[in-house]
Parts: structure tokens; C-alpha cells; sequence
């Protein structure tokens, strides 16, 4: 018998591929800048075509994935992440020209249009809207420009991006200005402005504005030698308020400046505060735009910043002055073939400049939903993931060569081969598509970037013999759940792929890094309930497909006869630690009295208490050590007749006394009292720790139950009518 996933297009289910139509197509592999709005699909396998499905309801458009907790979920649709996927996906769709789209959305950036009533629009998420400015510098620059929209892009281009020039001739450094005494106080910053500075805010910065009269003025630093400014309106000056976030700005510039000129070419930044917000574009921050290269690099705030928080904002200002750091350093043009690491390694290391402040991090569910079905280079701002992780795994300077390498070798196509070409680029993806998934990725300021449990793919359920197909394109975060019907034993092998790299951990142990391996070689599902895994997929080097072949699969005996409660044969339990002390090269001689109680449940319910648990230890020339321990712990278990599980085990410990010839020795919960936890191989710990899951063999009968541990000898237990009690509160919780 042969299955086949459903998870087409490389796995994706067929509603999923129906939803994801409505994502932008043409900046997922876009041309090497030959024109604008082309296509081309060095690393993909060619997809089937998808109509968009008519929606019942008035609502979004949704799509799905999978939870191994609850099957399927239906959430909407992701909008386009930036304006540049905005305009590729109406051009795509034939809603826009490529030039009347730039045009369109620059008028909306301007305050011109009000971009509701545009054809095609929707809202983007996109907080700093540099790529839409340098997509339509690249648009003037290129052969396909039509010259109707070209010289429209252009004087909209002067609306927004101010020139050295302009800031010149229209603004006065703070100390100057203050001596002339030209302030005007007491003005709002939208309904008061200077009449000689009113056209300002109606035309946004443009060298045509002439008013002969200043109304900016700016600060100034020096970070080693770069010329740092903050450029603002002249009537803020007696506002406090206002000053705060014209000193964070120059925070921004000052603290980028040291982290920057230490990675490559850093050089002269302006800040300018624009007074002219996009009616329509509410989530716009701030932008970089293109420049001569004698000039400065210019960043322009927007008002909205004003409610972001300073913190943020600082962050905000990182994030552009690294765009200027890519023109300094990196190749940046055609921009479109370039955005897809151009924004994600500036929302990387402008947390590199503020480690603590993560603004970044709010695009990490986006990331996660995101991730599954796009390649990186339709990620954006959201690979500021991935460039953690290779921060971490590389180190920054690394990061940097390989933007470098990346970005001179050409369009998407040539990007994607210098990616596979790179050193363990397929373990590295792997490992950080495990990470993620797993542990989560560590943040630049401590702690763990991760979304649990992660979005899936796909569901998989194998309940039959025969082969189960994934299909995986590159550079996608291939994970999927993989359910092996209950009450079975299955035997599986995988088919070899060069292509396809692959890594898989069982559902309750998805968050400890060392139950990630290959494909279990045999699964043996619980008795009452699925056994889910997770599997990651990756490729590196063209779309391929893992095949993973059920040969054996027989119904499994539910074993009956564990149920009940079983108390330690006490001199199997004194013979198995002599043994693991040993194993640590501590030999020591072990006594054991007292009860330490198993409970099986009929609902998979796994009980212990250790209950005046008295272990005597004698060490050669040492005092002995009497320890009296009790405790209860709580998991999951599943026994079919050979092999017993037991999952998410825990355990608590209530009360431990500790007597050293007789003499109690106060404090005595501080000891390694782990060391007399079972299912732990080590005889260190700290009490309560969750620990890993135990599979062994083991053997039952009326009276005995026999549990084999290889490496210490096996655990016997005796039937017994007690009944552990239930679960109390460790003493001081």
C-alpha cells in the first residue's frame, strides 16, 4: 500500500494553497533586476495553479494549520508584510501597472491619496517603509520606466526624501538659531505652525520649497568622525516633550554609531523629523532613502513615532542607520532582489545595538506562521530570526561576509546558490529550524525568542503499512505532525535524499534538544491515545521529498497487569544505585527501607510517593549517611506487554532529613536528593526537575512487576493494595 501526504506543493494542504494565493507571488523569487515585476523560480518546484476560494462570510480570508493539540485551526490570511509585496501582488494580479502602483502608494506615503479608495489596496504591516522608496529610486533607474509614471515617482520621491541641499538651505544649527532669537514658542506641531513654514507641512520636503526663511534646526555630534545630525521643526524648541524624542533620535544615531563602525563602513546620518504624516499608512515609522554618495545618509521620521515609546523609537533610528550601512558597505540594488535580507538583518542588529529592548520580537508570531510556507526571500523583516541564530552561531562579523557575498552575487537566483554553496549552510538551517521548534532562539540580550507550540504544516496520520511522502521546497521551515495510531507497534525506515535534510522528537519532549534524531527506527503508540511526533524537513538545494516506509505494523497488547499500585523491592533498588554511583566513579554501599510507591492508572496515569524513604549510604573511611525522604511525582505511562513508557515524569519532594552517625545535619533539603529520583541517569539534580522520558523493557505478573534499566540492572516492585495519595503542595509554595 502507497499513501501520499496531502500536504501538496510541498506539503502544504490543498486549502492552504487556496488561502496562500492571495500571498504576494513575485517577490518570492524575483528576476536580477533585468525589469520590474519579472519572475523566476531558480529554487522552487513549479506549484499548481490556485483560485482563491470565495469566502462565506464577509470576513477575511483564512487559512489553515495544524496543532498536534487541536488538528486543524483556521486563522486569516497574513496581509502583505511590506509595500513592495503590496505592488508586486496587484501587478501580479493585473490590479496595477508596476509604475502606477509605485505612484498610487507614494501619493498615499505623501498624504495625497487617501489609499482606501485605491483599487487593491490593503493595510501592510510594514512599520519602515525604506523598500518602497528604493523600489521606485531602482523604477527610475530602470529600463522598463514609463515616462508618464517615472516623472510622477520622481517629484513625489522629492516629497518625501530630503536632499542635503534642502536641509541647507531650510534649517540652522540650535545654537545659532537660539542667538537670533527667531524661535516662535507655544505653537502645536499640526495647527500652529509658522505661516512662513505652513507649505512645508502641505508639500513635505521638496527643493521647490523656498520660503527664504529657515524653519529647521538641528544638532549635532561627532562619533568617531562621523558627523551625526537630528534635524526638527524650529517651534518645538520650548517643548519638552518634543526635545525628549529629538535626544532619543540622537541616542538612536550615537549608540549605531560605535556597534556599525565596528562591523564596516559607518559614516555622516540625518535624522529629520518630518511634520507631514500618510494619511493612510498609520503603522509607518520612519524610512531611509537612497543618496549621492558625497551626502549624508538621510532618515526621516514620522509623527506617528511619537507614540511608540523612546525606547523604541531608539531602536527604530538602529534599525534605518543600518540601511545606511548596507549602501556603505553592501551591494543594494536592484532593491527587490535584496529585501529579504535587507530588512531582517536590520531588525537583527538593531537589537545587536539595543539588546535588551527586542522591538523586533513583535514580529516573531508572524515569523512562525509565516515560515512554514514561504521561502526566506519572502520573509523580509521577519528573517530577523534567522540572522539572530547565525548571530549566535557565527558571530556578527561572519554575518556581515556573508551579506557581502550574498549581495554581490546577483538576483535571487544567484543569492539562493551562494546560500547552498555556503559552508554546513544544510546543517545550519536544519539546526535552526530544530531550535526554533525546540528551545527557541536565543535574543541578544538574553533569553529565548520561540513561539509554543510552533504552527504546523500538516497533520500525518499513519495507521497502515506503506510509504508516507513530505514534499519540501528550500529554504522553507518545513515542520509537520507525524500521528501513529494507537495501540500499535510500527517498524519504519526512510528513503535517502541528498536534498532533504530531516530531524524528528516526540510530541512531549519538543523543548529538550537531545530528543531530536532521525526517524525512530520503531514506534510503539500509546495504548489509549495517537504517539505524535514533530518532523522538520529542510533542503538547501532544490525542492525534494523524504518518504518515510511503515514495513511492520501488528497490534500491540495493552497491558493490563501493571494496573494498580506497586511498592519497591527494596534490595533491587539499593543494588541499581550501586551500580549508577559506580557508573560516576563514586562506589559507595547503599541500604534501603521504607516504601516508594508505583500507582498505573486505567487512563494512562502514572503516580509515585516515596514515603519515609530511608537510604543509608557508606563510603570507604567515611561516615555513613542516613537520608529519609518524602516525596510523590506524577506522568504518563503506557505499557504493551514488553515495553513500558513513561512520559513527562516530575517529582516534588516534601520533606528530607539527613543524619551523618546518628546526627541530624539541619538544612538537609539542600542535598542531591535527585540522586535517589528513578528514571534519572545521573545522581545529580535539583528536586523537582521534570525528567526525561524512560522506555524500557519490562516484565509483570500477579505478584511482581520488573523494570530493566540496561545500563544498572533491572527495578523489581511488589503488588500491594495501598493507594498513593494524591498530589500535595511542596512546603513553601
Amino acid at each position: 500500500m502507497h499513501t501520499t501526504s496531502t500536504l501538496t506543493r510541498g506539503g502544504i494542504s490543498a486549502i492552504v494553497l487556496l488561502a496562500l494565493s492571495l500571498l504576494p507571488a513575485c517577490t518570492l523569487f524575483a528576476g536580477d533586476g533585468e525589469g520590474q515585476g519579472t519572475t523566476e523560480s531558480p529554487v522552487t518546484a513549479t506549484a499548481e495553479p490556485a483560485m482563491i476560494q470565495p469566502t462565506p462570510t464577509s470576513g477575511p480570508e483564512m487559512m489553515t494549520i495544524y496543532s498536534l493539540e487541536d488538528g486543524e485551526i483556521q486563522v486569516p490570511v497574513p496581509p502583505p508584510y511590506t509595500y513592495g509585496d503590496l505592488l508586486s501582488q496587484n501587478v501580479e494580479q493585473g490590479v496595477w501597472e508596476y509604475g502606477e502602483g509605485l505612484v498610487l502608494l507614494l501619493r498615499s506615503m505623501s498624504g495625497e491619496l487617501n489609499a482606501e479608495v485605491m483599487d487593491g489596496f490593503v493595510q501592510v504591516e510594514e512599520t519602515n517603509t525604506t523598500g518602497l522608496l528604493r523600489l521606485a529610486s531602482d523604477y527610475l533607474q530602470g529600463p522598463d520606466r514609463d515616462p508618464e509614471y517615472a516623472e510622477e515617482v520622481e517629484r513625489l520621491l522629492g516629497l518625501l526624501a530630503p536632499t542635503q541641499e534642502y536641509l541647507d538651505s531650510l534649517s540652522r544649527p540650535r545654537a545659532a538659531a537660539s542667538r537670533d532669537g527667531l524661535f516662535l514658542t507655544g505653537y502645536d506641531r499640526q495647527t500652529e505652525i509658522p505661516a512662513e513654514c505652513a507649505n512645508i507641512v502641505e508639500e513635505g520636503f521638496s527643493a521647490s520649497v523656498d520660503t527664504g526663511q529657515f524653519c529647521y534646526v538641528y544638532i549635532e555630534m561627532t562619533e568617531q568622525q562621523n558627523r551625526l545630525r537630528v534635524y526638527y521643526p524650529k517651534w518645538w524648541e520650548d517643548d519638552p516633550e518634543r526635545i525628549e524624542w529629538v535626544d532619543a533620535a540622537m541616542t538612536g544615531l550615537f549608540d549605531s554609531s560605535p556597534v556599525y563602525s565596528d562591523l564596516g563602513r559607518f559614516d555622516d546620518v540625518n535624522v529629520v523629523f518630518s511634520i507631514s504624516q500618510p494619511s493612510d499608512s498609520a503603522t509607518t515609522l520612519a524610512y531611509q532613502t537612497f543618496f549621492p554618495a558625497d551626502e549624508a545618509c538621510p532618515v526621516v521620521a514620522l509623527p506617528l513615532v511619537y507614540g511608540d515609546g523612546l525606547d523604541q523609537f531608539k531602536q527604530t533610528i538602529a534599525h534605518e542607520a543600518f540601511h545606511c550601512f548596507q549602501d556603505w558597505n553592501l551591494t543594494m540594488s536592484p532593491y527587490s532582489a535584496h529585501i529579504w535580507w535587507a530588512e531582517g538583518s536590520a531588525e537583527y542588529f538593531s537589537n545587536v545595538v539595543y539588546p535588551t529592548i527586542n522591538d523586533e520580537q513583535n514580529r516573531t508570531e508572524s515569523y512562525y506562521a509565516n515560515s512554514i510556507h514561504r521561502p526566506w526571500f519572502d520573509l523580509s523583516y521577519l528573517n530577523f530570526l534567522l540572522f539572530q541564530y547565525l548571530g549566535n552561531e557565527l558571530g556578527d562579523a561572519q554575518v556581515i561576509q556573508l551579506l557581502e557575498t550574498i549581495s554581490a552575487s546577483g538576483g535571487i537566483a544567484a543569492q539562493a546558490s551562494t546560500l547552498t554553496a555556503y559552508p554546513n549552510m544544510d546543517s545550519l538551517f536544519l539546526e535552526f529550524v530544530v531550535a526554533t521548534t525546540s528551545t527557541g532562539v536565543m535574543d541578544t540580550g538574553g533569553g529565548m525568542i520561540i513561539e509554543h507550540p510552533a504552527p504546523l504544516r500538516g497533520l500525518e496520520t499513519i495507521g497502515q503499512e506503506g510509504d508516507t511522502q513530505f514534499l519540501i521546497e528550500p529554504f522553507v521551515a518545513g515542520r509537520f505532525g507525524v500521528s501513529y495510531g494507537e495501540g500499535k507497534r510500527f517498524l519504519e525506515t526512510f528513503e535517502e535524499n541528498e536534498s532533504v535534510r530531516h530531524s524528528m522528537a516526540i510530541e512531549d519532549r519538543l523543548q529538550d534538544p537531545g530528543a531530536w534524531s532521525s526517524l525512530p527506527v520503531e514506534v510503539r503508540s500509546r495504548c489509549n491515545d495517537d504517539e505524535k511526533y514533530v518532523l522538520v524537513l529542510t533542503s538547501v538545494d532544490g525542492p525534494g521529498d523524504f518518504k518515510a516506509n511503515v514495513s511492520l505494523m501488528e497490534e500491540a497488547e495493552c497491558d493490563s497487569c501493571v494496573l494498580g499500585t506497586w511498592d519497591i523491592e527494596t534490595i533491587s533498588y539499593a543494588n541499581y544505585y550501586e551500580r549508577l554511583f559506580a557508573a560516576q566513579g563514586q562506589p559507595v554501599e547503599l541500604f534501603v527501607d521504607g516504601h516508594f510507591y508505583f500507582e498505573f492508572n486505567e487512563d494512562g496515569e502514572f503516580l509515585t510517593r516515596r514515603h519515609d524513604l530511608e537510604i543509608s549510604t557508606s563510603i570507604a573511611d567515611q561516615p555513613s549517611i542516613v537520608t529519609t525522604i518524602d516525596g510523590q511525582g506524577q506522568g504518563e505511562y503506557s505499557a504493551d506487554g514488553e515495553i513500558l513508557t513513561i512520559r513527562g515524569f516530575s517529582s516534588v519532594t516534601n520533606n528530607v532529613s539527613i543524619r551523618i552517625e546518628g546526627v541530624e545535619v539541619p538544612g538537609g533539603l539542600g542535598s542531591s536528593v535527585a540522586s535517589f529520583k528513578l528514571f534519572d541517569d545521573s545522581p545529580g539534580g535539583l528536586p523537582g526537575e521534570t525528567q526525561p522520558n524512560h522506555s524500557g523493557s519490562y516484565t509483570c505478573s500477579n505478584e511482581l512487576l520488573s523494570i530493566e534499566f540496561p545500563q544498572y540492572g533491572d527495578v523489581s516492585f511488589l503488588r500491594v493494595e495501598d493507594i498513593v495519595p494524591t498530589l500535595v503542595p511542596t512546603p513553601g509554595n
